[in-house]
């Protein structure tokens, strides 16, 4: 096994301002790359 095998952050708590950084990205990028239109789960995986 490598040990220096990184691992995945998982159950991350925001706080509001970085919540709402994190959506007014996400809202951006869905106008800029998507064409206004919402992200679908299996876009968002996809970018990791």
């Amino acid at each position: 096994m490598e040990a220096s095998k990184q691992r995945r952050r998982r159950g991350v708590i925001l706080s509001l301002q970085g919540w709402k950084k994190l959506t007014e990205a996400k809202h951006q990028a869905e106008i800029l790359e998507n064409d206004g239109a919402r992200f679908t789960l299996e876009e968002l995986s996809a970018h990791r």
